[in-house]
């Protein structure tokens, strides 16, 4: 178990930044932080950022909400820091945000016609343009998090210990056009509070150590629920009378998860460094499935089940630090837990996934430190990987293969050419497979009820590569400051990265091949002029200058073959102040 932590600044001793940006599509961006001391031994930092944009795609259905792909976001944080003693340092934050728009809700029919039914049976609108989508849902979403985090560092003799305690509460209530369509056929209403608490601590020993060691533990509970409500308002279920709501149930999944870890450095000869580490997981699983009251529930219940997994995964590293650089070679096992599917009554238990992991690296600083080269060939050899996809309902579901391998080479380079210009290149040659890998996948219906039907026996995959994986990537970057004879800086930024084709879910037959991303690359740039002493900065900037088309995402499901695109080209002006 564990989760996502956001680390922020601490708060300083006095300081304004105000930030802003306005583009195309009606962008308009207004980020504040301000800070400084409070009293003796007390700082206090608070901020505030507000994003709108008007949405990338249109509605073709005049009574549905007017756009899709846009921005309505709100957070604020404060922080506070109180120096305890000269051993004792506490850090509390405290955060809020919430989001309303329909932000990568832009669902374009794909594929054949009969693959979508509410167009193909019912006569729904639909649309397979980039900037068009078609759906009756009208309003905003309402996504929300209040959060909490409290750290403790203390300085114990030439011992350092953390802790670190966080509480999070998510409220998420949204609609989904799951069909892609004007027919409300799998609209979908979904609800998903979660509660969840962490608590680390951390050992760290002196730097100075002849064995620099550190020792941790970590603690983690969440509780969340899952309520998903389909208005069945054209019978999309014959069982059910038209207008009736169906759900697959009510589930709640509890998590308790906790840790121990430990890792130590052991220098050796000078120049050679072996580093031992290792961290013994546990994780508790419980689900439950209850009957929704004043909706069908079309799924088994009452459910009930819970599950253990625990695992120790080590590391092992050897380092040579040579006039050249640093070589190195690693060995690690990483674990991920199993879980739940909505609904858990109807799919199977998902196990966990466990990877080995080997790599061999180099780093070094050339060229008095103007030339910066990073590399690693590494090999993974994963089991029960999860695989989350489209599937024969109305979920993304998760599903185990049963077996992977990932081999490849990443290179990155930066280099100082001039004072003011550097280059930065970085390539990442893959070559993934599945070594043992039955899939369920759909094929279109090429007669009513339309849609998609699984393929009798499901498709072996082996050999195939791993899904969204292109075999290359890479990624060129150019920085030029100019420079004004009273100090003001002019700082140029272009970048571009390029993604060789790769599919969102296996495609068995020709009807299916939309399914693949043809390769595509995007470019970046800005120009800004900032002031002498940095008080102030403006810019122009766009992203996409080509206008590159690709998707974000592409799934197939009985009901529908949809995608969702990437930002089209953007551009604006931005700006910040600094006092």
């Amino acid at each position: 178990g564990g989760a996502i932590r956001a680390i922020t600044k601490d708060p300083g001793d006095g300081s304004l930044e105000i930030a802003g940006k306005a583009g195309d599509y009606a962008e308009r961006r207004l980020a504040i932080r301000t800070g400084g001391p409070l009293a003796d031994r007390w700082r206090g930092q608070i901020s505030a950022a507000i994003d709108r944009r008007d949405g990338f795609a249109s509605n073709l259905v005049p009574s549905g909400r007017g756009s899709a792909d846009d921005l309505d976001r709100q957070a604020y944080r404060g922080k506070l820091l109180w120096d305890v003693t000269d051993t004792v340092q506490a850090k509390l934050g405290l955060s809020w945000w919430k989001y309303t728009d329909w932000a990568g809700r832009d669902l374009t029919a794909a594929g054949v016609p009969e693959a979508n039914r509410g167009a193909a049976l019912y006569g729904g609108v639909t649309s397979y343009e980039r900037d068009e989508f078609a759906t009756a849902l009208e309003g905003d979403n309402d996504l929300r998090e209040a959060a909490a985090d409290l750290r403790f560092d203390v300085t114990l003799g030439d011992l350092q210990l953390a802790s670190v305690t966080t509480y999070a509460q998510t409220s998420f209530e949204q609609t989904f056009d799951v069909d892609a369509s004007s027919v409300a056929l799998t609209d979908l209403e979904a609800t998903e509070p979660s509660d969840t608490w962490t608590q680390d601590f951390q050992l760290l020993s002196p730097d100075s150590a002849p064995f620099p060691w550190l020792a941790g533990a970590h603690l983690y509970r969440q509780d969340a629920s899952n309520l998903y409500v389909f208005p069945d308002t054209v019978s999309a279920q014959p069982a059910f009378p038209v207008g009736t709501d169906v759900s697959n149930g009510l589930q709640e999944v509890v998590t308790e998860a906790y840790a121990v870890f430990a890792q130590a450095a052991f220098p050796f000869r000078q120049r050679w460094t072996a580093t031992l580490g290792g961290r013994w997981s546990r994780e508790r699983k419980s689900a439950t499935v209850e009957t929704v009251p004043n909706a069908v529930t079309n799924a088994p219940t009452p459910y009930s089940d819970a599950r253990d997994w625990d695992d120790f995964t080590p590391r092992l590293a050897l380092e040579y630090r040579g006039d050249f650089g640093l070589a190195y070679v690693s060995y690690a096992r990483g674990f991920k837990s199993g879980g739940y599917n909505y609904p858990a009554s109807l799919n199977p238990v998902l196990n966990p996934e466990t990877i080995e992991s080997y790599e061999l690296g180099f780093k070094a600083d050339l060229a008095s430190d103007r030339l910066r080269l990073r590399s690693a060939l590494f090999y993974y050899d994963v089991k029960d990987l999860q695989v989350s996809r489209g599937g024969a309902g109305q979920f993304i579901t998760t599903e185990n293969a049963a077996s992977a391998t990932v081999r490849g080479l990443e290179i990155d380079v930066t280099a100082a050419v001039t004072r003011r210009l550097s280059l930065e290149a970085a390539i990442a040659l893959v070559d993934s497979e599945y070594t043992d890998y039955i899939a369920g996948v759909l094929v279109p219906l090429a007669v009513p009820p339309y849609g998609s039907a699984p393929l009798a026996g499901g498709l072996d995959v082996k050999g195939r590569p791993l899904l969204r994986s292109p075999d290359q990537a890479a990624y060129l970057g150019i920085r030029y400051e100019g420079q004004f004879a009273r100090g003001g800086r002019i700082p140029v930024s272009i970048g571009y990265s390029y993604k060789d084709d790769y599919y969102f879910d296996f495609s068995p037959i020709a009807a299916t091949e939309w399914l693949k991303q043809d390769a595509y690359g995007v470019l970046n740039a800005r120009v800004a002029y900032a002031s002498a002493n940095d008080g102030w900065e403006i810019g122009v900037w766009g992203t996409n200058l080509a206008d590159a088309s690709y998707y974000e995402d592409a799934v197939v499901q009985s009901a529908s073959s949809r995608v969702s695109y990437a930002d089209p080209r953007t551009y604006g002006i931005d700006f910040k102040l600094r006092r």
